[in-house]
Protein backbone atom coordinates (compact mmCIF):
# COMPACT_ATOMS: atom_id res chain seq x y z
CA UNK A 1 0.00 0.00 0.00
CA UNK A 2 1.04 3.78 -0.57
CA UNK A 3 1.09 6.06 2.30
CA UNK A 4 0.78 9.35 0.72
CA UNK A 5 -0.28 12.87 2.21
CA UNK A 6 0.46 14.31 5.39
CA UNK A 7 3.60 13.10 6.96
CA UNK A 8 5.84 11.06 5.53
CA UNK A 9 5.36 9.40 1.81
CA UNK A 10 6.03 5.51 1.68
CA UNK A 11 5.03 1.82 0.68
CA UNK A 12 4.72 -0.63 3.03
CA UNK A 13 4.54 -4.12 2.51
CA UNK A 14 1.60 -5.42 4.65
CA UNK A 15 1.03 -9.38 5.47
CA UNK A 16 -2.43 -9.85 4.54
CA UNK A 17 -3.00 -12.79 6.28
CA UNK A 18 -2.33 -11.05 9.77
CA UNK A 19 -2.44 -6.80 8.76
CA UNK A 20 1.24 -6.51 9.89
CA UNK A 21 3.41 -4.14 7.90
CA UNK A 22 6.31 -5.85 7.02
CA UNK A 23 8.50 -3.59 5.27
CA UNK A 24 8.49 0.37 5.08
CA UNK A 25 9.86 1.49 1.35
CA UNK A 26 10.16 5.67 1.85
CA UNK A 27 9.65 7.97 -0.86
CA UNK A 28 9.94 11.63 -1.43
CA UNK A 29 6.32 12.00 -2.56
CA UNK A 30 3.33 9.74 -3.88
CA UNK A 31 0.43 10.19 -5.44
CA UNK A 32 -1.18 7.18 -3.80
CA UNK A 33 -1.80 4.68 -6.09
CA UNK A 34 0.28 0.91 -6.78
CA UNK A 35 0.15 -0.80 -9.46
CA UNK A 36 1.57 -4.85 -9.55
CA UNK A 37 2.87 -6.28 -12.45
CA UNK A 38 0.60 -9.34 -13.55
CA UNK A 39 3.68 -11.53 -12.54
CA UNK A 40 4.15 -9.99 -9.17
CA UNK A 41 7.33 -9.38 -9.27
CA UNK A 42 7.57 -5.59 -10.21
CA UNK A 43 5.43 -2.63 -7.96
CA UNK A 44 5.22 0.93 -9.96
CA UNK A 45 3.85 4.18 -7.69
CA UNK A 46 3.57 7.28 -9.44
CA UNK A 47 6.32 9.74 -7.47
CA UNK A 48 5.53 13.43 -6.37
CA UNK A 49 8.49 15.85 -5.63
CA UNK A 50 10.20 15.89 -2.05
CA UNK A 51 7.65 17.71 0.06
CA UNK A 52 8.47 19.76 3.74
CA UNK A 53 8.26 16.49 5.73
CA UNK A 54 11.20 13.97 6.94
CA UNK A 55 11.38 10.60 5.38
CA UNK A 56 12.08 7.39 6.56
CA UNK A 57 15.36 7.11 4.89
CA UNK A 58 17.01 8.01 1.69
CA UNK A 59 14.76 8.33 -1.21
CA UNK A 60 15.36 8.42 -4.83
CA UNK A 61 13.31 10.50 -7.09
CA UNK A 62 13.03 13.42 -5.17
CA UNK A 63 11.91 15.97 -8.22
CA UNK A 64 9.09 13.71 -8.86
CA UNK A 65 7.07 13.52 -12.04
CA UNK A 66 8.44 9.61 -11.99
CA UNK A 67 7.66 5.99 -11.56
CA UNK A 68 9.12 4.62 -8.72
CA UNK A 69 10.01 0.52 -9.46
CA UNK A 70 10.31 -1.95 -6.62
CA UNK A 71 11.46 -5.57 -7.16
CA UNK A 72 9.59 -8.19 -5.58
CA UNK A 73 11.32 -10.73 -4.07
CA UNK A 74 8.78 -13.70 -4.07
CA UNK A 75 10.28 -16.05 -1.09
CA UNK A 76 10.37 -13.03 1.22
CA UNK A 77 7.99 -10.61 -0.51
CA UNK A 78 10.14 -7.85 0.27
CA UNK A 79 10.86 -4.89 -1.97
CA UNK A 80 14.09 -3.47 -3.21
CA UNK A 81 13.81 0.13 -5.23
CA UNK A 82 15.20 0.23 -8.64
CA UNK A 83 16.51 3.62 -10.42
CA UNK A 84 12.93 5.41 -11.30
CA UNK A 85 11.41 6.04 -14.36
CA UNK A 86 10.96 9.50 -15.99
CA UNK A 87 8.09 9.23 -18.83
CA UNK A 88 8.26 12.40 -19.69
CA UNK A 89 9.60 12.89 -22.87
CA UNK A 90 13.75 13.55 -23.13
CA UNK A 91 13.65 17.11 -24.29
CA UNK A 92 10.80 17.87 -21.61
CA UNK A 93 12.91 15.68 -19.02
CA UNK A 94 16.20 17.64 -19.85
CA UNK A 95 14.41 21.16 -19.60
CA UNK A 96 13.18 20.40 -16.09
CA UNK A 97 16.41 19.29 -14.51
Amino acid sequence: MADCGHGSNDVRVVDVATGAVTQTLPLPGCYGGVAIAPDGRHAYVGGNPRGSSPTEGPTQGDQGDVIHIFTIDPSTAQGTEQAPLDPRPKRAAAAAA
